[in-house]
């Protein structure tokens, strides 16, 4: 197995990013990547990622404002809507991730067997349908985007994960519960019916 972690520097003003502090946490166990909040950049760092680490699974962090706990998310959407500008100062407005793609791509993750080892740490986490429609659903969706062009047998295993501010929920905590989370990333799904977990 080999798992490539990504975060994202400081965006919106802000000096922290706790995904960027979490990928320094790690270091060494996993590739890891801490990427620009810039739309455009991301198409081809996402492409040059994949194609140089060739990892099994990917699991990418981004700072949600809304977030009370890790998120898993489950759907990315072929939608740009930024609320603020990214860090190039770029604000697109109403766009395709990627012009032609299909509406929406899924995780490829087993996010349920995560979550629950994410909450069997005492960390708070749930799923959420929706990774927004700002710079991390862009990254969620490239991502899956680029993997399903690889062939089934070296296609790697993609999803993303929203942490919240370190005044909800502490760095140490969401390490704890992300390194819960990368433990279950070979296993494979059981599904349970809207969203419950047994």
């Amino acid at each position: 197995m080999k798992t490539l972690v990504t975060g994202f520097e400081p965006f919106g003003g802000s000096d922290r990013n706790p995904s960027a502090e979490l990928i320094t946490r790690i270091e060494g166990e996993a590739v890891t990547a801490v990427l620009p909040v810039e739309f455009e950049a991301l198409r081809k760092l996402v492409l040059d990622l994949l194609a140089e680490h060739r990892p099994t699974h990917v699991v990418c962090l981004g700072l949600s404002g809304r977030a009370s706990g890790l998120t898993l998310e489950r759907v990315a959407v072929n939608l740009i809507d930024a609320r603020i500008p990214d860090n190039a100062g770029d604000q697109p407005v109403d766009r395709p991730v990627i012009p032609g793609g299909p509406a929406a791509r899924f995780s490829t993750l087993p996010v349920k067997t995560m979550l629950r080892a994410v909450q069997a740490t005492g960390v708070p986490g749930e799923l959420s349908l929706s990774a927004g429609s700002y710079v991390c659903n862009a990254l969620f969706y490239h991502v899956l985007h680029v993997a399903a062009a690889f062939p089934q047998n070296t296609r790697p295993r993609c999803g993303f994960i929203h942490v919240p501010s370190e005044d909800i929920l502490d760095l140490d905590s969401q390490e704890r519960g992300l390194r819960a989370s990368l433990s279950h990333l070979e296993v494979t799904e059981t599904h349970f019916a809207d969203g419950a977990l047994g």
